[in-house]
């Protein structure tokens, strides 16, 4: 097998790392009751502050020396991560993954299928979960091919999205959720660029261009070239 890939290093924010000095250090005697009341009356506190009126708030706080639960509220209800959630999941995986964790974005292909400067068979661009892969980053491998020498691929060109397992929704997720579906190999944030440009002749349909063109994005075009203000 030969690869050609894009690395990615794991980005974890301070936050995070406080947030894990905050849990190691601030850990509850779970027979003392009254520091366990008190964290409560804390709790109740800030859920009652009048900034929270109109919103829901859930909050679950469990021991980490016994699995007791010392707070709940609205603890099962089911709620769409907001960004608060990145610190949980940075601070996981620098712990589990290392900060010198790297992920890779790759072209593969048949090691024995590659003579003389041409892939005789299937190029794979193989994704494995790097969350801010571009177009730029694609043609970058492009460009390494080019460098050591493949000049043509006289296979198709492949991309491999199943690094991730294939649960891809989460739990409590509607049917109308799909566009928050997740891919170990989405592109420009599963976004497009569209640019809408003034036709030639006022009155005219103006011309709308999508970046990447691709097939999975409908636009409807009613719009119309008019007048500039130095023009009326």
């Amino acid at each position: 097998m030969t690869s050609f890939f894009i690395k990615r290093h794991l980005i974890v924010a301070s936050a995070a790392l406080s947030l894990l000095g905050c849990a190691a250090g601030t850990r509850l005697k779970e027979k003392d009751t009254d520091a366990v009341a008190v964290l409560r009356r804390r709790i109740d506190a800030i859920l009652a502050d009048s900034a929270l009126a109109r919103s829901t708030s859930g909050v679950k706080v469990v021991s980490l020396q016994t699995g007791e639960v010392l707070y709940e509220r609205n603890a099962d209800l089911l709620f769409h991560p907001a960004s608060n959630q990145k610190l949980l999941t940075s601070a996981t995986a620098l712990k589990l993954l290392g900060p010198d964790f790297t992920l890779n974005t790759s072209l593969d292909c048949d090691s024995a299928a590659l003579r003389d400067g041409i892939i005789h068979g299937d190029l794979c661009l193989v994704g494995r979960g790097n969350p801010d892969l571009t177009t730029n980053d694609l043609f970058g491998l492009a460009q390494s091919l080019a460098q050591k020498g493949i000049r043509e691929i006289r296979g198709n060109l492949l991309c491999d999205d199943y690094y991730f397992d294939d649960v891809r929704w989460g739990a409590g997720w509607m049917w109308d959720d799909d566009y928050e579906r997740f891919s170990a190999l989405a592109v420009n944030d599963n976004t497009v660029t569209i640019t809408v440009s003034p036709a030639a002749r006022i009155g005219e349909i103006a011309q709308v261009q999508i970046v990447p063109n691709t097939p999975h994005t409908d636009i409807i075009n009613t719009s119309v070239t008019a007048a500039s203000k130095a023009q009326m």
